[in-house]
């Protein structure tokens, strides 16, 4: 999700700010590596080790370690492009999300919640609290994250791999943990 925002941060619909980064794929590659590829590899590195079962990491005990290790993987990437003069919603962004897969790890000790929902329910949450903006620029985005998350949800349920509770809460955390966050910092 934090690659996916940072390219609508670069694009003709945010209206605000243009990152002012030198090389234009500094950003991104270093995204795509912390965001992305930390979290991939170490899930790969956990099934080839035997440590987990599947890379879908089904069962809630297994989920434990990918958290962690994604919660700080956000957090590194957060303080790497803060030194870029990234906007501060972008900073906060990064930071929302370290601290929303801890959220979802402490959750999960309990109950499985759906990480998927909890991350576009959070891309959805940002959006709308960035829009109290500039709310004209914000309608087309919010309302095509708004039919994704039902995209998702639908197929998270139809897989099996989540039952509805799971979903609408997963939603529901992400979307109201970035709302308030974007709402309550100025």
């Amino acid at each position: 999700m934090p690659l996916y925002l940072y390219f609508f941060m670069t694009s003709r619909w945010y209206p605000f700010s243009v990152f002012a980064v030198q090389s234009w794929w500094v950003l991104p590659l270093i995204l795509l590596i912390l965001t992305f590829c930390i979290p991939l590899i170490m899930v790969a590195m956990l099934k080839t080790m035997g440590l987990i079962t599947s890379l879908h990491l089904e069962n809630r005990s297994e989920r434990t370690v990918p958290f962690l290790v994604t919660a700080i993987a956000h957090y590194f990437a957060s303080r790497m492009v803060q030194r870029f003069g990234v906007p501060s919603e972008y900073t906060l962004m990064l930071l929302g999300s370290s601290g929303m897969i801890l959220l979802a790890m402490a959750i999960n000790f309990r109950w499985k919640i759906s990480i998927h929902m909890m991350g576009i329910g959070g891309v959805a949450g940002i959006l709308l609290g960035l829009s109290r903006y500039a709310p004209a620029h914000f309608f087309y985005p919010v309302m095509v994250v708004f039919v994704l998350s039902g995209l998702v949800g639908v197929s998270r349920i139809g897989t099996g791999s989540h039952r509805p509770a799971e979903v609408y809460a997963g939603f529901l955390v992400g979307f109201t943990w970035f709302l308030v966050l974007f709402t309550a910092i100025p």
